[in-house]
């Protein structure tokens, strides 16, 4: 069974960047590459869209330092909103629900 960072990645566009291509259960992302990629300026390769992708996917990793809003999530278009929330739905499913009492 995949993974919900690995569903995220093989049902987007992340399935045909090298950055991400190669992620799964055995090869994480390698995340210092990425934001060097992602920060250099001269070659701006992402838009605003794909910056969401790639932050939710590092919060799907185990990231605990990603600031995401679910706005952001919204305004993504219709294909990459619905795999982040089925991707979103697949971590989330393994979670127990507790109370505090």
């Amino acid at each position: 069974m995949r993974t919900a960072s690995e569903h995220l990645v093989q049902t987007t566009w992340m399935a045909d960047n090298k950055l991400f291509s190669n992620h799964d259960a055995v090869t994480p992302v390698d995340w210092v590459k990425v934001w060097e990629v992602v920060d250099d300026i001269d070659h701006a390769e992402f838009d605003a869209n794909q910056l969401v992708m790639i932050a939710v996917l590092e919060f799907l990793c185990g990231s605990e330092m990603v600031e995401i809003s679910l706005d952001e999530i919204a305004n993504l278009p219709e294909m990459e909103r619905q795999a982040v929330v089925d991707a979103l739905r697949m971590k989330w499913s393994k979670v127990e629900f507790q109370e505090n009492l």
